[in-house]
């Protein structure tokens, strides 16, 4: 339908919005017809620099829903893999509205097929790109059935268009988005493949399946960035990031590293700007994690389609996550400076549109006075101009469908008027000289996206892998970390009297510092409902936690410091423990990873909420522990003497070996030199030989790594197998001193009502009996045991009647309203809160505790299970495959 354009200038007009922009060549000031000024000059001015050079482009349908094509489907920046139908590829020998525009990809389908096209990006020869592909939907075949993404190339030389992975089974193993040309011979891309995480998973006697990531209720699996030759070998293709969510959007900055977007999905929810090498080493944090809030009126935008320019900086496409404007603003990003928005001082992003682009999320949409950009491709000629796609500011009056409105000042104050479909066109945008050039008119019903230009250019240098240091390493599967000091929050030495006071052995701050222990924890892959379907409740409690299983602890040095080793090609994180294991600091809720043989590095820890860089060895805070100096460590063991600047950490490395994780915590102090008051032994095991100092049975961990830690070893805590035996194990002791189980209190089948703990005890009850009537919410969480109810949900407060029947408490209350309104009074049961509202459970058997006392109640073996199962996030089950079906 061919649409009237209404200006301010007069009332209507026949001619098509396309026709009205062909060959516009204007200045932005003045709007070109897009705020009330001038037309352009009408004729094509010569421009030697831009018209000879090729370009390339996506031309799409308007994406609307099928159910109601007056809704456009959002662009949603956590959906890589979402297939519109109805795009194509073409190209221009010249950036000129003249040039003959020739579709490259359509003779791969049948005639009138709808594939969709996207993600290009331009080798620096200037002949080739790459783009991402996805043949035409079955209606007869089901989701998981369609066919997938697929990798193309097509060489401009010889015109030739060619698939990258030819073999049809391996190019169907995943889908394969948003590639990228590295300067090795090599293809970096986006896709949910996840190869070595599969074979992880093998290795842990799992099924090979593809990971749903974090959001699993999205439906989505997780992308990952992968490398392939660009001869699509197959047997070339590596996996080399493991995020449990969304690594997208790779692209190759001027050093070597590849940039890309991360999705931090675990804990903040923040996409950022990180890098890593083409190997997968040096996974780094570069921009952004606290800049998720940068569109208008502290609106939510994302750093999209990231790719540098001449300058350095970083050209980005800033728009909402979910987006049914399909657009955004062009901003650049100083990443070699900043590390936020704010950070250090302002300037680190700044927009290049020269006018105001307005970017707010769906539930408040605002007119942008100058439009919107799908995307922007920059040219490598020294100048300041981009190639662009951009939809004008239209908008419309609902009861006047069909008439366009210029985004005149008066037109935006008016608020009976809304913003129109989008309807793009191509331009050469001057961010410097503030003019624009059309390219390619705009046409109602289409979109223009996923721009680039054929342009020879510098390649990035090429980052070559670094040698393993120990072969060990790689044989063991494993990388090593090194953390200088975990009392090293944001560049402050927090340790009670210093760092220097804690490390001397002859120092009284040495026997009582709190840093002990690190835990290694890793999070559980699951399956979609294809794989396996399990009861959504089996997670229990534990929310965004999701499932975890534990990789093993390693003592912490004096100093703060440890270095370690950690399972290679696995998505871990890390919290400090005291000597108890009790968490001293927060979760690290951020997954950090190495490749096998990989040593990192980090200066210490954060706080969550701080902009003091973290993550980025080029912009983080000096250490404040400076290590050892000239005469060693005070006081310290002669047999560990250090290199001036080590860290005990890497002292203790270099004479033993990093520390092996293990489960048991066997801990003797090894630092402490003559004369000098060591360490009191820490044992705090999951088992004992001698059953009457802790609860004998088997312990969470993988067959045979109790003792013999290798990459591995899981450590899986699940309620029923580990926790509940807890409460009915016959070897506590009561305050008679006769032999007792928990559930002997703890239970509403008590032999004596009379007794002095009811009904103080039966409101915590833990017995594995099933839900019953006499709990809260009887018809839900029916896959749990009344203990693990009452430990963590309000319950209903229980007392016998006056037959010594078990009721629930009631007091008298409002329970409803009558037609009038009126209160109506009834009884309403009483509710307990569970041990975990009220501050804690383990803290009721330490010294002053009501389980305290003399009384044995739980072991500090047994303590340790539980104080550990309740930092992972309490689940009832740590494995999907360990629940029940649904």
């Amino acid at each position: 339908m061919t649409r009237n354009v209404v200006t301010p200038f007069s009332h209507s007009t026949s001619k098509h919005f396309g026709v009205l922009l062909a060959g516009c060549a204007i200045a932005i000031t003045t709007g070109c017809n897009f705020g009330g000024g001038s037309g352009g000059s009408g004729g094509e001015e010569a421009d030697p620099n831009i018209v000879e050079l090729p370009i390339t482009y996506v031309k799409r349908t308007l994406p609307v829903d099928e159910d109601d094509p007056t809704q456009i489907v959002p662009w949603d920046v956590l959906e890589p893999d979402a297939f519109n139908g109805g795009a194509v590829l073409y190209i221009r020998d010249r950036a000129a509205a003249s040039a003959l525009e020739t579709d490259i990809t359509s003779s791969v389908w049948p005639d009138g097929a709808l594939y969709d096209v996207k993600d290009i990006d331009a080798h620096w020869s200037g002949e080739r790109i790459v783009f991402a592909m996805r043949g035409p939907e079955d209606p007869d075949l089901d989701d998981d059935e369609q066919l997938k993404w697929d990798i193309w190339e097509y060489n401009r030389i010889d015109e030739t268009l060619i698939r990258i992975i030819s073999d049809e089974t391996a190019a169907q193993e995943g889908n394969d988005v948003a590639p990228h040309y590295m300067p090795d011979g090599r293809i970096v891309f986006s896709s949910d493949r996840q190869k070595r995480s599969k074979a992880v998973l093998l290795d842990e006697g799992k099924q090979g399946f593809t990971a749903m990531h974090e959001n699993r209720q999205n439906g989505e699996y997780a992308f990952n960035l992968h490398v392939i030759d660009d001869e699509g070998d197959p047997s070339t293709l590596e996996q080399i990031t493991f995020n449990q969510s969304h690594d997208i959007h790779p692209t190759m900055i001027a050093d070597g590293r590849i940039l890309f977007l991360r999705w931090d999905r675990y804990g903040n929810n923040n996409l950022s700007l990180y890098t890593v090498n083409p190997d997968g080493s040096d996974l780094q944090f570069q921009y952004g994690y606290h800049s998720q809030n940068t569109g208008d009126n502290d609106s939510q935008a994302v750093f999209s389609q990231p790719r540098e320019l001449l300058n350095g900086r970083i050209l980005v496409n800033l728009r909402p996550r979910t987006d049914n404007r399909l657009g955004g603003d062009m901003v650049s990003i100083d990443i070699g400076n900043y590390t936020e928005a704010d950070q250090p001082t302002a300037g680190g992003q700044e927009p290049l549109s020269v006018l105001d682009v307005v970017i707010s999320g769906q539930n408040n949409p605002m007119p942008s006075p100058h439009g919107y950009f799908p995307s922007a491709y920059p040219f490598y000629d020294g100048t300041q101009r981009l190639l662009v796609s951009w939809n004008a500011c239209q908008l419309e009056d609902p009861l006047d469908p069909g008439v366009v409105l210029t985004c005149s000042d008066d037109n935006l104050a008016n608020p009976n008027l809304v913003e129109a479909d989008p309807v793009t066109g191509l331009w050469i945008y001057d961010y410097g000289s503030e003019t624009q050039r059309a390219v390619v008119a705009p046409e109602e019903g289409y979109l223009y996206t996923d721009v680039a230009t054929f342009e020879e250019r510098t390649a990035p240098s090429v980052i070559l892998p670094v040698p393993i240091e120990n072969p060990d390493w790689e044989t063991a599967n494993v990388g090593v970390m090194h953390i200088r000091s975990v009392y090293d929050i944001d560049g402050v030495d927090t340790a009670p009297g210093g760092i220097g006071a804690v490390s001397n052995p002859g120092n009284a701050a040495y026997l009582s510092r709190p840093a002990r222990f690190l835990k290694i924890v890793k999070a559980v892959s699951e399956p979609d409902d294809d794989v396996y379907d399990f009861d959504n409740e089996a997670v229990g409690v534990a929310g965004g936690q999701r499932f975890k299983h534990i990789l093993g602890y390693v003592p912490i040095e004096p100093d703060g410091s440890a270095k370690f080793l950690v399972p290679a090609d696995v998505p871990f994180s890390i919290s400090v423990h005291d000597a108890n294991l009790g968490r001293i600091s927060p979760r690290h809720e951020n997954w950090l990873q190495v490749r096998i043989g990989e040593q990192r590095e980090c200066t210490g820890c954060h706080t969550a909420n701080s902009e003091v860089p973290h993550g980025r060895r080029d912009m983080e805070p000096t250490s404040v522990n400076l290590g050892a100096g000239p005469s060693g460590f005070p006081n310290a063991a002669a047999a560990l003497f250090p290199v001036e600047g080590e860290t005990m950490a890497e002292t203790y490395a270099r004479i033993n070996g990093p520390r092996v994780p293990s489960f048991n915590i066997v801990y003797t102090d090894e630092w402490a030199g003559v004369g000098t008051t060591a360490d009191p032994d820490i044992t705090l095991k999951y088992r004992d030989a001698d059953p009457d100092i802790g609860l004998n049975t088997t312990p969470p961990v993988s067959t045979g790594c109790e003792n013999n830690w290798t990459s591995f070893c899981r450590g899986e805590i699940n309620y029923l197998s580990h926790i509940q035996p807890l409460w009915d194990y016959l070897g506590r002791v009561n305050d008679a001193d006769e032999s007792a189980v928990c559930v002997d209190c703890h239970s509403r089948n008590i032999a004596n009502p009379d007794a002095t703990q009811f009904p103080i005890g039966t409101q915590l009850e833990l017995t594995n009996d099933p839900i019953g009537p006499l709990n809260l919410n009887p018809n839900q969480n029916q896959l749990w045991v009344v203990s693990y109810l009452d430990l963590f949900r309000q319950d209903y407060q229980m007392e016998l009647d006056m037959d010594d029947n078990l009721i629930r408490s009631t007091v008298t209350g409002v329970i409803g309203q009558d037609v009038d309104g009126n209160d109506i009074l009834g009884p309403v049961p009483i509710q307990i809160q569970s041990p975990f509202q009220n501050g804690g459970f383990v803290s009721v058997f330490s010294p002053g505790g009501s389980h305290d006392g003399g009384v044995t109640r739980l072991t500090p073996h047994e303590l340790k299970l539980i104080s550990e199962w309740l930092d992972i996030g309490a689940q009832y089950y740590n494995d999907p495959f360990d629940a029940p079906l649904d």
